[in-house]
């Protein structure tokens, strides 16, 4: 740590702590602060953890570990890239995705924020280069690095956020050979808006947008820096500085070397320059549609060179799924009847009782003159006070106002949860229950969900299916889509309340009407295998794909598997392939599977062995036990 700290002079020092976590070493420093090896004394886990320091806006004084801005006129904008720090880690900690850096924590202290973050071993593209003779060796290895990125990329701008530090150096393989993006100081919301936060310039990767602040930044501005991150793997040069460029373009086209095309074929290397054109209008705008560029078209439609066996069938062992592991794949029993409703009032009672109400009412209205009147003289004479004891009393009281720190034990809830849908089992370690079920029974619609999830979940308390049901149905009548996803589930299945498939059904697709992603995955279910529902695969691929476009992996498999059949749609071999890889790249294990099928035996997707091994083994190191023994019998039975 020694060495480091005279390197990175601005850092914390080793043994300092933040909360839990107590600082090791420097992993590396940046334009917007400094990465820290941590260890989590509880557990004795390893974190990254990212502080933000952004060069030239804040400083630290030499011996100190408070951050402030480095002038009054840099104020304003220290307060902006916090602000951005937040909201960026916030959205992260709601994502998973294996080629994305995990976040766990958001924490405020010393003046700054930090994110605390996965602890990625491996070593960066760069070294993984060097070590490699400075470039790529085939055309498999640049789809094993680069297309797990892509996936991982478009669920990024999918939520708004673009990187705006995409480089070799951020991004690191690991001992399996699969990327994951690092460094997310620079990250910011698009939103259509102009960014005027600071600069984040990364020679030779950045284009031209990034240095100035009154261009407009968005997902083709990462696709750049991707493209020349690229082009440094295929050529082994990363491409010349975009401020080099602007004057005199000297660029080079890939699709128009030789060597390159016999390697990687004109539809990658066309790709790879339309993102590194210096009109940002002229690039992909999108990753997806970059993606489907490196694919040529006409490898749906040309024969089989085999006849392979079919794509697996719908199955309900699928590791990502919501409603499937527990419904057999049959049609279900007819519906039963709804519960009938409460008995409606009377609406002409005995007249004796009217004449009795009607005296009642003229004594009770005579005693509601009386308090309104004393009601409205205190409230004239609290106005009076107010103004005696004047403005300053009153804003003593408001500085006085303490946050209540029970929400931070929600927002560390909400974290942990998201980051899986599922709790750690530690979960108890870092937050207080009592807490949680006081801001749930105060009405709290996050702590209500989340502790009706706790009770079905046997997380540090008894699992209990019907106490679930009540949290479940307090946040459903808050129109909370995730509540009402498994409310429904909790009638489907009869678990903790009556069994009425019918009222489940309505419930999940209230929930998907919101725009649920795991409802409309669990409707598209119900659709395909006629499960509560008359079976409709138009229906099917229509809720499958709103959640598979909102990035649901079980969803995009199941899309994928729906075009191979052509099922509820034309049937389509590269869309079936280009969905089981999206799929894939989020680590589904069916999605693997299929991704390895398609490779083998060319469906989709160029023929390509090595491939279909690489993701074959991806399976079977997978924890889903059906889809490991499906990806081990159909590369026994491969084709010799």
């Amino acid at each position: 740590m020694a060495e480091k700290q005279e390197e990175y002079t601005n850092a914390l020092r080793a043994g300092t702590r933040l909360d839990t976590y107590e600082i090791e070493k420097v992993l590396g420093a940046g334009g917007f602060g400094v990465t820290y090896l941590a260890r989590e004394v509880n557990l004795g886990k390893y974190y990254a953890v990212k502080e933000l320091l952004p060069d030239g806006i804040a400083v630290r004084q030499a011996g100190e570990a408070t951050v402030r801005a480095k002038s009054s006129g840099n104020q304003d904008d220290f307060e902006a890239t916090r602000k951005y720090f937040i909201s960026e880690a916030r959205i992260l900690a709601g994502m998973s995705h294996p080629a994305v850096v995990g976040v766990h924590r958001l924490m405020e202290a010393n003046g700054t924020c930090y994110m605390v973050m996965d602890y990625v071993e491996g070593e960066t593209l760069g070294d993984y280069l060097k070590k490699h003779g400075g470039t790529f060796r085939s055309k498999a290895e640049f789809e094993r690095i680069f297309y797990p990125l892509m996936s991982g990329l478009d669920l990024l701008h999918s939520q708004g956020i673009i990187h705006r530090d995409i480089k070799p150096g951020n991004i690191m393989v690991q001992p399996d050979g699969s990327p994951v993006l690092l460094d997310f100081g620079a990250a910011t919301q698009t939103q259509g808006k102009t960014v005027t936060i600071t600069q984040m310039l990364s020679a030779g990767y950045s284009p031209f947008e990034q240095y100035t602040s009154r261009a407009k930044q968005g997902p083709y501005t990462d696709i750049y820096a991707l493209g020349a991150t690229m082009h440094k793997c295929i050529t082994g040069e990363k491409p010349d500085d975009a401020s080099d460029r602007v004057y005199d373009d000297g660029y080079k086209a890939l699709a128009k070397n030789k060597e390159y095309l016999g390697a990687y074929g004109k539809s990658v290397l066309s790709a790879v320059d339309k993102a590194l054109l210096m009109d940002a209008k002229k690039r992909p705008q999108g990753v997806d549609a970059w993606r489907e560029m490196m694919t040529p078209k006409g490898d749906a439609s040309s024969p089989d060179r085999v006849n392979p066996p079919p794509f697996p069938k719908m199955r309900g062992a699928d590791a990502n799924a919501t409603v499937s592991p527990k419904v057999p794949q049959v049609l279900e029993e007819p519906q039963p009847p709804l519960p009938s409703p409460a008995p409606i009032a009377n609406p002409n009672p005995d007249p004796v009782l009217r004449a009795l109400k009607l005296k009642r009412w003229k004594k009770v209205k005579s005693i509601m003159t009386a308090v309104l009147i004393s009601s409205a003289l205190l409230f004239v004479f609290g106005v009076i006070m107010v103004v005696i004891l004047g403005e300053g009393e009153n804003k003593g009281r408001q500085s006085s106002r303490q946050i209540d720190p029970r929400m931070e034990a929600l927002k560390i809830a909400q974290g942990l949860f998201a980051s899986g849908r599922s709790f750690p089992s530690d979960f108890f370690d870092k937050v207080d229950k009592d807490d949680l079920k006081a801001l749930a029974q105060e009405g709290n619609v996050d702590a209500q969900f989340l502790w009706g999830r706790v009770h079905s979940s046997s997380v540090g308390l008894q699992n209990d299916d019907r106490e679930a049901v009540k949290w479940y149905r307090k946040a459903a009548e808050q129109e909370d889509a995730r509540a009402q996803n498994c409310l429904g589930e909790a009638y489907f299945f009869g678990m903790g309340v009556g069994k009425n498939k019918a009222e489940g059904v309505k419930l999940i697709r209230k929930a998907a009407e919101q725009g649920y992603a795991e409802s409309q995955y669990n409707l598209g279910l119900m659709y395909a295998e006629g499960m509560g529902v008359i079976k409709d695969d138009r229906e099917a691929v229509k809720w499958y794909r709103k959640a598979a476009e909102q990035g649901l992996a079980s969803a995009q498999n199941y899309l994928g598997v729906m075009y191979s059949y052509g099922r509820g749609v034309g049937k389509d071999r590269w869309e079936a392939a280009k969905w089981s890889r999206k799929a894939a790249d989020q680590g589904h294990a069916w999605g693997q599977y299929n991704t390895g099928y398609s490779y083998l035996y060319g469906i989709g997707v160029e023929k390509n062995e090595e491939m279909a091994k690489w993701w074959l083994q991806k399976v079977v190191g997978n924890t889903d036990p059906d889809a490991k023994k499906a990806a081990e019998k159909l590369w026994a039975e491969r084709p010799k």
